[in-house]
């Protein structure tokens, strides 16, 4: 939930109520994300249905893109034609292409699968803005933060620090990620954790 644009702060944890109690280091980082939505380029995208995320973002509506190929009514209708790779599609990308073929609004539309043609060549640098996760989704942030309130015992009226995530390597050196743990980024944005699922970092909620 967190790319490029962070406010942050460190604070003595003594100043703050509601903290994990397993949580004894003296300080306490605090992160605000300023950005309402992340710069995504989805290299995976490019095999059909292999990104779901991706091809719901791009296929929504207001998407903004950037180095995606325009499509023309014949190219779409083309692909919609083949079936057996547009089957290959989820859900909202073969929507998408559907309905342009059935009754187009714009003159072009694109394809999660086919970035922009540069002399003849797709680039490598597909982009689209995604509407940060946890905007997109508040109640799965709610329950978080429910559940962390439940376990830590701290009442609604307390002001509440939401868990984060810090990675500890081995040797004791510290270092704080961007992303959420793998298994929880996982259900939310397969193109972002392409490194996490072989990384040796050690990760918990504080």
């Amino acid at each position: 939930m967190e790319d490029d644009i962070t406010a942050s702060t460190v604070v003595p944890r003594e100043w703050l109520t509601g903290l994990d109690p397993k949580y004894s280091f003296p300080s306490v980082k605090l992160l605000k994300n300023c950005e309402g939505r992340l710069f995504q380029r989805p290299d995976d995208a490019i095999h059909r249905g292999f990104d779901d995320q991706a091809e719901a973002d791009i296929a929504s509506q207001g998407a903004f893109l950037s180095n995606f190929e325009p499509l023309t009514l014949d190219q779409a209708r083309s692909l919609v034609d083949h079936v057996v790779a547009f089957d290959e599609y989820t859900p909202p990308m073969q929507r998408l292409l559907s309905e342009h073929v059935r009754a187009p609004r714009t003159e072009f539309v694109v394809s999660s699968a086919h970035p922009r043609l540069v002399d003849g060549v797709p680039t490598k640098n597909p982009r689209y803005l995604q509407l940060r996760p946890d905007l997109a989704d508040p109640r799965a942030a709610h329950l978080v933060e429910v559940c962390a309130r439940l376990d830590r015992e701290t009442p609604v009226d307390q002001p509440f620090i939401s868990p984060s995530i810090r990675c500890w390597r081995e040797g004791g050196a510290t270092r704080p990620i961007r992303r959420l743990a793998c298994r929880r980024w996982r259900f939310s944005t397969r193109s972002t954790i392409r490194n996490c699922p072989n990384c040796s970092w050690i990760s918990f909620a504080v």
